[in-house]
């Protein structure tokens, strides 16, 4: 099946609602052959995101323009940056929980042996 927009000027419409062709506003102008088919999806896809098919396939291309690409590559290198940033952070973090923990297993032990002396003779 063969789609055809008109040359640079008026663009037209499909309205399903009445089955007419309308006139919208001057817009450019692409060819396309789309497979047997093709239409009715681009159709039904139109209508379940509540826009016509012009922009329901203007929706598609967008998707996939080579800016957009690089925009998602920038966004998922930014977060592989904060997700390694994280990473340090928790190995900080576990790093010093670590060191206070000794730390305060220690205290326990010399309270410990205060109130109990003698209890880790047997551990030196």
């Amino acid at each position: 099946m063969k789609v055809q927009i008109g040359d640079a000027g008026v663009c037209r419409g499909f309205l399903p609602e009445s089955g007419e062709v309308a006139l919208l506003k001057a817009c450019p102008v692409l060819v396309v052959s789309i497979p047997e088919g093709m239409r009715e999806k681009i159709a039904s896809l139109a209508e379940a995101n509540g826009r016509s098919m012009t922009a329901e396939v203007v929706a598609a291309l967008e998707q996939h323009r080579p800016d957009r690409l690089h925009a998602v590559e920038v966004f998922v290198e930014n977060h592989r940056k904060l997700i390694e940033e994280l990473e340090e952070c928790r190995e900080w973090l576990f790093h010093d929980v670590s060191r206070d923990i000794e730390k305060l297993q220690g205290q326990v032990a010399d309270i410990d042996q205060l109130v109990r002396p003698g209890r880790y003779d047997d551990m030196k």
